[in-house]
This record gives structure tokens, sequence and C-alpha cells, in this order.
């Protein structure tokens, strides 16, 4: 199980950035097999940059002190993501500094993938955590612009609506709740999204048995907070994993209440790039320890990419699944395969 991160070789001159403050060392490009296959997409090219293998194993403090060191760098963009990213109208769509412009940011990049188009066609949509709907909405929008879907396709948002069930940071048990806004049960939602009430160990599960088992995901948004709540939320998902299943989670760097963390979102700090670079990281944060543990307990090989995130205000990270390798039959796939294939090599 690995992460890679295709991180750039020279940082902007921007203010953010002190350039007496050095990268650090640079180890051998470590390319993925999948990097030059035609079935990853060329319309986001990434230009100068150079591959960094994170794996999964090992201490997990010094996995995450790797992570977070990419998750940082990637807030940069080589000369040709910038490009591709204004081609794609991103910047003009979202404000980047915040939860719902990255969102936009990470679903416009994906609808101008090629390759995403079949999986997003036939794949399940899947939102853990959402509140209010504003995010869950925002996605049915862009699933109901993936050419060829149906009208019954539809974003599944899971919830208890009654708030946080215990405390989270600075956040007492109970916290955004819509239940305790005196609204209704559950938000009001689109055409396109169908809400499920409860613990994700109560719902997710009967809902994936209501599905064919060799449906996929297609998208996973994780907005839950609590580390339980998402290794419950991804605990199910692993035989449905395609390359190509984008995964959007909402906090995985956390800059609440630690002096690490108000540093870091604070405008053009030569300090934070020191710290960070340095190893200074911010402390794990939930959704960090709960996808550590579910890529550690993964039936199925998984290799991911961390994808650019352009912004350095907020706490979010993307990444697509590129290869998925069966442990029943050994054999990899870095395609869309058909569904026969699936079945012939996937775990029973």
């Amino acid at each position: 199980m690995s992460i890679y991160a295709c991180l750039p070789t020279s940082l902007p001159n921007a203010s953010i950035v002190n350039p007496a403050i050095p990268l650090p060392a640079s180890t051998d490009d470590a390319s993925p097999l999948w990097s030059a296959s035609s079935s990853v997409s060329s319309s986001r090219s990434r230009g100068s940059c150079q591959w960094q293998r994170i794996a999964i194993g090992g201490n997990r403090d010094d996995w995450w002190r790797e992570l977070a060191v990419a998750l940082w760098r990637r807030r940069h963009l080589t000369g040709r993501e910038r490009t591709n990213m204004r081609r794609h109208s991103i910047r003009g769509q979202s404000n980047g500094g915040t939860a719902y412009g990255l969102l936009r940011s990470t679903l416009t990049e994906a609808l101008a993938d090629a390759a995403f188009a079949p999986l997003a066609r036939q794949g399940l949509w899947l939102e853990f955590g959402v509140y209010d709907a504003m995010s869950t909405n925002l996605t049915s929008r862009y699933l109901a612009q993936v050419p060829g879907v149906g009208l019954e396709a539809t974003v599944e948002g899971f919830d208890t609506f009654t708030g946080l069930p215990e405390r989270w940071l600075s956040f007492p048990a109970g916290s955004f709740s819509w239940a305790s806004l005196n609204r209704g049960e559950m938000p009001p939602v689109q055409r396109r999204v169908r809400l499920h009430k409860g613990l994700f160990k109560d719902t997710v599960g009967a809902f994936l048995r209501s599905q064919p088992a060799e449906r996929p995901v297609a998208w996973v948004s994780v907005d839950c907070d609590l580390e339980a709540g998402a290794r419950d939320a991804l605990a199910m998902l692993g035989a449905r994993l395609r390359p190509g299943t984008r995964l959007h989670l909402h906090e995985l760097l956390t800059f609440h209440d630690n002096t690490l963390g108000r540093v870091m979102v604070s405008a053009n700090s030569n300090v934070a790039v020191a710290q960070l670079l340095s190893g200074k990281v911010p402390p794990l944060s939930d959704e960090a320890r709960a996808l550590h543990a579910w890529l550690e307990s993964l039936p199925v090989g998984v290799e991911l990419e961390l994808l650019p995130v352009a912004s350095y205000e907020h706490q979010a990270a993307s990444l697509v699944v590129r290869r998925v390798c069966s442990p029943l039959t050994g054999f990899c796939s870095i395609g869309a395969e058909p569904d026969e294939w699936w079945r012939r090599h996937s775990t029973a």
C-alpha cells in the first residue's frame, strides 16, 4: 500500500516561500508503474516534478511526517498544472481558501479527466458527514454533468443529523447537529441526493448490500471529523475500489487547537514553511489516523496519487486510486476493466 506524490522540483517566487529555506533533500525518483500509462489522463499533465513514494507500514508517525510535508508541497502547482487549472476554469469557479471552493476544484478536475467518466457513470458517489447538505447538493450538480449519466444516479449522503457523538477538539458532543436547528429531521436536498440517517456502522453496510457486488465506488467524500466515524465509513469500501476512484478528505491536515496549525494558516508565513520542511508537522488528525488504519487493513493492494490542492489555507486533501491488485490472483489493474474482469480477480 503506497501513496505517491509528484512534488514540484522548484517552488514559485511567492511571498509565502522564503528562498533561503531549502527543500528537503531529493531522493531517487520513485516513479510508479502507472505514471506513464495512457489510462492516466494527460489532461492534468504534471510538468516539472519528482515522484515520492510514501509507504504504508512501519512507524505511523514517520508516515505522517512524510505525508504532511508532501501535502504542503502539493499545494504548490507546477506551471503546467496552473495552466490546466485555468483551462478548466477552476479558479473562476471557486474560492480556493474555503472547503467548498476546494471541493469544486476537485470535482472540476475529476470531470475533466476522461478516464474518470466511465467510473463516474456506473459507480457509487458517497458522502460521509452531511450536516446541512451544502456539499452534498453541490456534488450532485457535478454528478449531473457526467456525460451519459442516468437519471437514477444519486449522491448517497450518510449522517446521524444529531451532531458529533462525542467531543472533537474544541467542539463538544452535539456540535454540527441539523436537528438542533429545528428545521426538520434532515436537511432539504436536490433530486439527485438520497440521505441515510444513522451511524455509519449501521447504515453503510446495509446500503452496500443492496448494491451489486461488482458495482465500484467512483467518489468518496469524508467530512465526519472523528476517527471512529471515518474508519467506519471507509472500512467497507475496499472491494469496490477501482483505478480512478476519488477520495476527498476534508480535514486530513487539522489546524484546530495547535500552535503550529495556527501558524500554518497565517498569511505568508515563512515560519510555518521552515517548521514544516524541518519535519515539525501538525499532530495526526482523526482522518489521518483513520486513513492509515484503513490502508493497512485493505484486503487488496492499492496505490494512490496525492492530487494538487491549490490552497494554503485549508485542511482538505484529495487522492485518486491509480492501481488495484488482487491478493487472490495477483493480477493488477490500472484501467477501467469490465465487470467480468473484476468478478474473476476479486476476493471471495
